[in-house]
């Protein structure tokens, strides 16, 4: 069966109304691999997937008893679902609970659902408190986090945010926290480290690699498929992939199941693909929850309402395309009209998660009054969201806005409002994305914005219809989510 679908309107609206006033962030905080190990500190012996239920059992007696360590646990199993319904209400009141102990990774995951609203009321303030509070107690994790909030512009963006956040992301390092150590190397991969060349980024990997982290050998991995710091080596490569994988990086598996069915170093191996999919889909990535589905729904091996509750499953472990995709299904009816509205929930679930292309949907909703109430500012925040988030589609729609108001605006205005309107259309053609392409093209043949010039036009157009020719060739089955959507239709 299909999971029971809640239309209620009210319910809806402020789902989707918490969902625009925050987003989800790279903030550290464990996984389900995570969670494993923690727990597995306290069995002394590995914890399987399958032990929830008991061990819940277990760490709800030791809350009562005040234990921190087990609340905070307890905590992580709301927020993960291991054993347990999904909470993150119940996850944040567990988590203050601990941190109200001066339990240091407690009062860091409750400044990660401040920072995301996520079973609290959405405060960046409050979660920076959070952050400090446990950086007070040198906790490497709150210290780190402090640093990616700086880093990333999450609190304060200004001149000297970026300069803060590394600093305390160098200090993260020396407390010997190995995601900061990765950190460091991916900021010196982008020339973020003044001083210190983009090749020296794989001597942060191999330090990080060195000390067991699977993200550092992760990456290690990637700088031998390319050459970059050292020798260019698939052998190696492979061997990082799978080393990182099983030191608990489950990101790792995309990478394994290609290496697997390419046989780039060993025999093509489509089982073993299968077999690390599945597995990585069991620990709760929402990447491999969709690819496990894809890979078993094309194979037949999945019902229409099995692949449904999985797509479900991957939108509410962080998967922003299997909430786009749950959203277009239902607004297309799959469950009949008076399921649609439940559309523009999953539209801002994928949002939140980070698809400009829902954000983009979203913004349409509030444009036009769907479900929703009619709001333009709102629209206008989540067409600028969904640049932000690389949305070719939300740089097309917010540069043709830009065009509409500098049509009203004084001269100069109107000026920077079509310089800034083909500077968005700009940054879509670099996607080479079909309309973009076609309205810079515009931009150039009539001078709005840029400087007139014919010859330029002309090529973005032919290179339009190009990508536009090979976009028709290119269009078939649709994969797994073109199989749905066939399936659902019958």
């Amino acid at each position: 069966m299909v999971e029971n679908l809640n239309i209620d309107i009210d319910s809806i609206i402020q789902d989707v109304e918490k969902c625009t006033r925050c987003v989800k962030t790279d903030l550290l905080i464990p996984d389900t691999v995570g969670l494993l190990r923690i727990l597995g500190a306290r069995y002394s012996r590995k914890v399987k997937p399958d032990e929830g239920s008991a061990i819940i059992q277990d760490l709800k007696a030791l809350a009562d008893k005040n234990d921190a360590q087990a609340t905070y646990e307890l905590g992580l199993c709301h927020y993960l679902s291991f054993g347990v319904e999904f909470n993150v209400k119940e996850a944040a009141r567990l988590f203050r609970s601990a941190a109200e102990r001066k339990h240091g990774d407690a009062i860091n995951a409750l400044g990660v659902c401040y920072m995301e609203g996520r079973g609290v009321d959405y405060s960046p303030e409050k979660a920076v408190k959070m952050f400090k509070l446990g950086a007070s107690f040198k906790n490497p994790v709150c210290v780190y986090n402090l640093g990616l909030t700086y880093f990333n512009g999450l609190y304060e963006d200004d001149e000297t945010a970026v300069d803060r956040g590394i600093k305390l992301i160098r200090q993260a390092a020396q407390l010997g926290l190995t995601d900061a150590i990765n950190e460091l190397g991916r900021i010196c991969s982008q020339g973020g480290l003044d001083g210190e060349p983009e090749d020296r980024a794989v001597k942060y990997f191999i330090e990080a690699a060195k000390r067991g982290s699977g993200e550092g050998l992760f990456n290690l991995g990637i700088a031998h498929t390319q050459g970059d710091g050292v020798p260019k080596d698939m052998t190696k490569a492979f061997d990082c992939f799978r080393r990182a994988y099983d030191a608990g990086f489950v990101r790792a598996f995309f990478v394994l199941a290609q290496f697997y069915r390419g046989g780039t170093v060993a025999p093509a191996n489509e089982e073993a693909a299968r077999a690390v999919i599945r597995e990585a889909a069991e620990l709760n990535d929402p990447r491999a929850i969709g690819a496990y589905a894809s890979s078993e729904a094309l194979a037949s091996r999945l019902r229409p309402e099995e692949a449904f509750n999985l797509l479900i499953k991957g939108a509410h472990y962080g998967s922003d395309i299997c909430a786009l995709e749950l959203g277009d299904l239902l607004d297309g009816g799959v469950f009949g009209e008076d399921s649609k509205p439940l559309a523009v929930r999953y539209w801002a679930l994928a949002s939140y998660n980070g698809s400009g292309d829902a954000s983009v949907k979203l913004a349409q909703c509030y444009f036009g009054g769907r479900v929703v109430p009619q709001d333009a500012d709102k629209g206008l925040e989540l067409l600028k969201r969904g640049v932000k988030q690389d949305s070719a589609t939300a740089c097309l729609l917010l540069g043709e806005l830009f065009l509409k108001f500098a049509d009203d605006a004084p001269p100069e205005e109107g000026w920077k409002l079509r310089a800034h309107a083909a500077q968005l259309f700009t940054r879509g053609a670099e996607d080479d994305d079909v309309h973009c392409l076609q309205a810079l093209a515009t931009c150039y043949k009539k001078g709005i914005g840029v400087d007139k010039n014919e010859t330029r036009a002309k090529m973005l157009k032919k290179k339009a219809k190009e990508i536009a020719r090979e976009e028709a060739r290119e269009k078939g089955g649709g994969g797994f989510f073109g199989w749905i959507k066939r399936i659902f239709g019958r």
